[in-house]
């Protein structure tokens, strides 16, 4: 696009939108990178209306050729705060940068000297009470106390059941030999021997006292008997 014609349509623009010639440039011009915010500047005085100009002639439309993006203006005297213009398009999201290296700490302030101690508050309500701890362990037993005095015999108690026999105690040492009983009465004749072998024969005896006359078959002779009270001769005849 030739410089005139762009001068010319910035003219046309700047009398018909009041002020909007960069925004109108940058757009038929095609340009990508947007440039800074401009100030504001001050709304001037509405001018006189000018003489009706003469009707222009129909432009060719062209297909948008990319501009080049001109050197940033210098930045111009601010301006008389203006009106506050209608709220822009949000404008996109910057990178986040890295984060930044963490400072040395800081000198520790003094301390403060202390406040002055607040009213007592008010008692609070009984608490509930709280459920019942697990017995603790036993203590260690305690000094023995002094024998007290010895009470009065209680009545006697009923007879207990006769126990069961225990068992047979060992044997006593064997006791003394006690004096001899008395002789005890003479028991039955036991029954006859079996007649045992004759005998040699033996000396003649001495001739008998006087009138002790065995009968035929018997001897006179001396008979041992064992008594309690010790042993008794007797002469007596004993069949042969």
């Amino acid at each position: 696009m030739s410089p005139a014609l762009l001068a010319t349509l910035s003219s046309a623009l700047w009398m018909s939108t009041g002020g909007l010639t960069v925004a109108a440039v940058a757009t038929l011009g095609g340009a990508e990178a947007q440039g800074p915010p401009g100030v504001t500047g001050a709304q001037g005085p509405t001018g006189p209306q000018g003489p009706r100009g003469l009707p222009g002639i129909p432009g060719i439309t062209l297909p948008p050729i990319p501009g080049l993006t001109g050197p940033p203006g210098a930045l111009g005297p601010i301006g008389v705060r203006g009106a506050t213009g209608a709220v822009g398009l949000q404008g996109p999201t910057g990178v986040t940068g890295g984060q930044g290296t963490e400072g040395p700490p800081g000198v520790q302030g003094p301390i403060g000297p202390p406040g002055t101690q607040g009213p007592q508050g008010a008692a609070g309500e009984a608490g509930a009470q709280g459920a019942a701890g697990a017995p603790g362990a036993a203590g260690e037993a305690g000094p023995r106390g002094e024998q007290g005095v010895q009470g009065p015999p209680g009545p006697a108690g009923p007879q207990g059941e006769q126990g069961a026999q225990g068992p047979t105690g060992p044997q006593g040492p064997a006791g003394a030999d006690g004096p001899p009983g008395p002789a005890g009465a003479q028991g039955p004749q036991g029954p006859k021997g079996d007649t045992g072998a004759q005998g040699p024969q033996g000396a003649t005896g001495p001739p008998g006292p006087p009138g002790m006359a065995c009968p035929p078959g018997f001897s006179a002779e001396n008979l041992v008997l064992n008594s309690p009270g010790g042993q008794v001769t007797l002469f007596v005849c004993i069949q042969q």
